[in-house]
C-alpha cells in the first residue's frame, strides 16, 4: 500500500535476538551492524489540481502572445507530474514536464480555446498527440487532475457599442447625463473598456465595462461627445487628451466599429457654440506671378449663436494680397483676420481670398484658425495652434509649384495614357528625328489643365513642333492642353535635330499635371523611369557602319541645301543654287545617262547662298545629271535636259 519504507543491509553473528517481522530494529540484541538505508516511497498517483500561478483557473490573452505560469498540488510528490494541453473536446495537443518548466508558451497557436490539465504517473510512455485525455487514466499508476485551466486565445475585436436596449444617440441636459451602455465583441474574455472622446476623437475619459456599464457625464458642460468601445489585453491605460488612434497601435487592441453620440444641452435646450473651419484652394498647383484663390468656410454646428468671432487668416510667405470677398463680416487686411459679428446655429459664412505668388520654389501652406469669440466652443479652444490642425476650428491647405507636378483641383475622375513613337529606332548625326507624342483620355470625363513635360534630350536641339490640341512652349519644354474630352487623343509632333553620334539618345516624357484625379497614375512622380501609363520613353541608337571619311562627307552634305538647277531644259548653260552652313571646296560633275563624266569643274562653296554656272554649250542633246564629288547627299543628282537653239 501507500507509504514509505527503508531497506538496510544487516551483518550479524549467530545468537542475534529480535530479528522477527513486526519488531523494531532498535530492540535487536547480539553482535550485528547495519548499513545505510534506501528510502522507498510508495505513492498512489494523484492528479491533484492545477491553477494559474498565484491563483485562478482561466487565462485570456491575444492570440500570438500567450505565455503564462502554472502550478499544481498533488499528494504523489515523488511521481512524475506533467502538464497536458488539450482542445475543448479533451484531445491531447501538447505536453511538458513540470520538472523542466512551469511556463506554458502557446504563442504559436491561433485564436481558439484550450485546456491545461495535470497528469501524475510513473514509468509510462509519453501521451499520444491527438488521442483523448482518457488514455491517461488507463493504467493503475496514472491519474489526471480533478480540474483544468481554460486558456482563451482571442483576436481583439472592438465590436459595436449602443445604448442599453438599442440606439446610438443620447440627448440630455448638461449636469444630469447618466445612461447605460452595452457592447458586442467576438473576444469577450479580453478586457473591454468604454472610451469617451470629443467630436475630434480626442480622449476625455474611460471606464472598464467589467466594473460598470453606467456612464455618468453630469460634470461635463453643454456640448457633444462620443462613446467608443476598446477591446484589449495587457496594455497601459489610455492617455487623456491623446487621439483615439493611439488605441489601435498595438496588435492586441481594437476600437469599436461605431460610437454613441451624446448631446449635452444647456437649460435652454442648446448644446452651445460649436464652430468648424474649412479651407480649399482653386488649384493645388501654382506658378510664379499668378493668382491662387483660397475659400475659407466657417460654420456654427452648435445650437447657440456665436458672436464677435475672429478668424486668423495670415498670408503664407511668398503670397501677397490681391482681393477679398466675404458673405458675412469683413476682412481686416492690416491684421489679416476676418471678423464675423454674429453666426447663428446652422449658419455658414465664407471668406474668399485671392493671393498673388512671388515665388515658385517652395510649398506654400495657408493655415487659418478661430482666434476668438464671446462664447465657449464645445469641442475646441480658440487660438491654441501654432500651425498644426488638431481641432475642428483649424484648417489648412498646401499648394505646390506646378513645376513639381501633381493634381490641380482634385475634382473629377479620368484615366490619361501617354505614348511616344519614332519612325526608326536608330539615328544619324545632323538629322531631324520626329517624336510623335499622344495623350489619350480613357476616362468618362473631360480632362482639364493637362501639362506634358516634353523636353529636349541631351545632344538634340529643337526644330519644330506641331500640335492638334493645345500649345507647345519651347522655353518651359511643356505641352499644355486646356481640355481633352473623354475618349479623345491629342498629338504633339516634336521635331528635334541630332548633334551627337555614337551615344544612345533617350527621350522621356510624362504628364506633369492635370486637374482631375487619375485612378492608376500620379502626374509628375517619375525621375525618368516608366512605371505608369502617364509616362513614356524612346531610346535611339546611333546608326553604325560608316567609316570616318564617309561620315564626314555625310555631315557636310547635311549642312547644305541644293536647289533645283535652272533653266531646264538648258541650251548654253545651267545654274546650280546651293545654300550652305559651312565653307567647302569640292567638284561639280555632269554625267550622261551611261554614267560617263562629260564635265568637271572645281567650285568653292561659301557659307550662305551660292550660285554656280555650268557650261552646256558643247554638250550633245540629251539627259544629264549633276552631282557634287564625294558628297552623300539625298537627291543630289540634279537631272536636266540639253537642247539646241
Amino acid at each position: 500500500g501507500e507509504g514509505n519504507c527503508y531497506v538496510y543491509n544487516l551483518a550479524y553473528e549467530d545468537g542475534l535476538v529480535g530479528l522477527e517481522a513486526g519488531l523494531n530494529i532498535a530492540d535487536l540484541e547480539g553482535c550485528f551492524n547495519f548499513s545505510n538505508f534506501v528510502t522507498v516511497y510508495r505513492n498512489a498517483p494523484d492528479g491533484g489540481t492545477v491553477q494559474i500561478a498565484g491563483g485562478g483557473d482561466s487565462f485570456a490573452q491575444c492570440a500570438g502572445q500567450i505565455v503564462f505560469d502554472v502550478e499544481h498540488t498533488t499528494t504523489a510528490q515523488f511521481l512524475s507530474y506533467w502538464y497536458i494541453i488539450t482542445d475543448e473536446n479533451d484531445n491531447v495537443l501538447d505536453f511538458q514536464n513540470s520538472a523542466n518548466s512551469n511556463t506554458i508558451d502557446l504563442s504559436a497557436a491561433p485564436a481558439g480555446t484550450c485546456r491545461v490539465w495535470g497528469w501524475s504517473y510513473r514509468g509510462l510512455e509519453d501521451p499520444i498527440i491527438g488521442e483523448p485525455i482518457s488514455q491517461l487514466t488507463d493504467d493503475a499508476c496514472e491519474e489526471i487532475s480533478e480540474n483544468f485551466i481554460t486558456v482563451y486565445r482571442e483576436i481583439p475585436d472592438g465590436g459595436t457599442v449602443q445604448l442599453l436596449g438599442g440606439g446610438t444617440e443620447y440627448t440630455g441636459t448638461a449636469g444630469d447625463i447618466v445612461f447605460q451602455v452595452e457592447h458586442t465583441t467576438t473576444a469577450p474574455n479580453l478586457s473591454y473598456w468604454y472610451i469617451i472622446t470629443d467630436d475630434n476623437d480626442n480622449i476625455l475619459d474611460f471606464a472598464n465595462s467589467a466594473n460598470t456599464n453606467t456612464l455618468d457625464l453630469s460634470g461635463a458642460p453643454a456640448g457633444t461627445c462620443r462613446v467608443w468601445g476598446w477591446n484589449y489585453r495587457g496594455l497601459d491605460d489610455p492617455i487623456i487628451g491623446g487621439p483615439l488612434s493611439q488605441l489601435t497601435d498595438d496588435f492586441c487592441e481594437d476600437v469599436s466599429d461605431n460610437f454613441i453620440t451624446v448631446t449635452r444641452l444647456d437649460n435652454g435646450g442648446n448644446t452651445g457654440v460649436d464652430l468648424s473651419l474649412d479651407v480649399v484652394v482653386d488649384n493645388n498647383l501654382y506658378e510664379q506671378f499668378s493668382n491662387s484663390t483660397f475659400t475659407v468656410t466657417l460654420c456654427n454646428e452648435g445650437t447657440a449663436t456665436a458672436t464677435n468671432v475672429i478668424v486668423d487668416a495670415p498670408f503664407p510667405n511668398g503670397l501677397v494680397y490681391v482681393s477679398d470677398h466675404t458673405t458675412a463680416g469683413q476682412f481686416e487686411l492690416a491684421w489679416q483676420y476676418w471678423t464675423i459679428p454674429s453666426l447663428a446655429p446652422g449658419e455658414c459664412a465664407t471668406l474668399t481670398l485671392t493671393l498673388f505668388s512671388l515665388v515658385d520654389d517652395r510649398d506654400l501652406t495657408f493655415f487659418t484658425q478661430v482666434a476668438a469669440l464671446d462664447q465657449v466652443d464645445t469641442d475646441s479652444t480658440p487660438d491654441n495652434s501654432n500651425g498644426a490642425v488638431t481641432e475642428d476650428d483649424e484648417a489648412s491647405v498646401t499648394i505646390i509649384p506646378a513645376s513639381q507636378g501633381g493634381f490641380g483641383t482634385n475634382q473629377g475622375n479620368l484615366d490619361l495614357e501617354l505614348s511616344m513613337t519614332t519612325q526608326s529606332t536608330t539615328y544619324d548625326i545632323f538629322e531631324v528625328v520626329r517624336y510623335s507624342i499622344e495623350v489619350t483620355n480613357n476616362g468618362s470625363e473631360t480632362a482639364t489643365g493637362v501639362v506634358v513635360s516634353a523636353g529636349l534630350p541631351e545632344g538634340m536641339v529643337f526644330t519644330n513642333a506641331t500640335v492638334n490640341n493645345g500649345e507647345y512652349n519651347l522655353f518651359f519644354e511643356e505641352w499644355t492642353i486646356d481640355f481633352l474630352g473623354a475618349g479623345t487623343t491629342a498629338t504633339l509632333d516634336l521635331d528635334l535635330f541630332t548633334l551627337v553620334s555614337d551615344v544612345d539618345i533617350t527621350n522621356f516624357v510624362q504628364i506633369m499635371a492635370v486637374n482631375e484625379q487619375d485612378p492608376d497614375s500620379t502626374p509628375g512622380n517619375s525621375n525618368g523611369q516608366v512605371n505608369e501609363d502617364d509616362e513614356a520613353s524612346v531610346t535611339l541608337t546611333f546608326a553604325n557602319g560608316l567609316d570616318n571619311a564617309t561620315q564626314n562627307r555625310s555631315i557636310e552634305a547635311k549642312m547644305m541645301n541644293i536647289e533645283q538647277a535652272y533653266p531646264n531644259p538648258a541650251v548654253d548653260f545651267i545654274m546650280l543654287p546651293i545654300t550652305s552652313e559651312i565653307d567647302l571646296q569640292t567638284k561639280v560633275n555632269v554625267t550622261d545617262v551611261t554614267g560617263r563624266v562629260v564635265s568637271t569643274q572645281t567650285i568653292k562653296i561659301f557659307k550662305g547662298y551660292n550660285r554656280f554656272n555650268i557650261d552646256t554649250a558643247d554638250m550633245s542633246n540629251g539627259v544629264y545629271f549633276i552631282s557634287l564629288d564625294g558628297l552623300d547627299i539625298k537627291d543630289v543628282n540634279r537631272r536636266f535636259v540639253k537642247i539646241s537653239n
